[in-house]
């Protein structure tokens, strides 16, 4: 090979990097956009052009096994029978009416989350949280817990306000929680 092809080759390998890292970033901004696309407010009974009802509080009224009355559902034991810390922090969503639950660190890495892909959420609401700011997104319920001397952010999102009265009860779950998984 001449240099002239070498060179040539190096490009197409830059190249070739560049459009993979920009493929991951814009496939990561795509997602953060279609999850907040599925909790913007939909009009009752509205049907979206693409003929889909996006799974969110709005168009269902709540989650599935959503906390109706001033109370949150005791038949769900959070840490019995789960699989896995996922499955626990599901199980949780569940018992409290969310519609996802994550763990952030204060540094803002996902520990744990009822969903997919939470990264971003949590650097964001983590950053949020600790400048004392408060999340733009009414739907969304931080608290800060410390678990083995170190803090941790919990970020419920949820169809409609969470009654400060379950705060207390929220805290001991997932304090339970990361006792028994981590």
């Amino acid at each position: 090979m001449t240099d002239f092809e070498l060179l040539l080759l190096g490009i197409v390998l830059i190249l070739l990097v560049v459009q993979v890292v920009l493929g991951a970033f814009l496939y990561k901004f795509y997602r953060l956009l279609d999850a907040r696309g599925r909790l913007s407010a939909v009009e009752p009974g509205a049907v979206p052009a693409s003929g889909h009802l996006p799974a969110g509080p709005e168009t269902l009224g709540m989650p599935p096994g959503a906390v109706t009355a001033s109370a949150p559902r005791g038949d769900i034991d959070v840490l019995r029978g789960s699989a896995d810390i996922s499955e626990s922090m599901r199980r949780i969503g569940e018992k409290y009416g969310a519609i996802s639950v994550t763990l952030a660190s204060r540094d803002g890495l996902a520990i744990a989350s009822s969903a997919g892909e939470a990264d971003e959420e949590a650097a964001t609401m983590s950053h949020a949280y600790f400048r004392g700011a408060p999340p733009e997104d009414p739907a969304v319920r931080l608290f800060g817990l410390e678990f083995r001397g170190e803090p941790v952010i919990a970020i419920l999102r949820t169809g409609k306000p969470v009654p400060d009265a379950w705060e207390d009860s929220i805290r001991e779950d997932l304090l339970a929680l990361m006792a028994w998984w981590l």
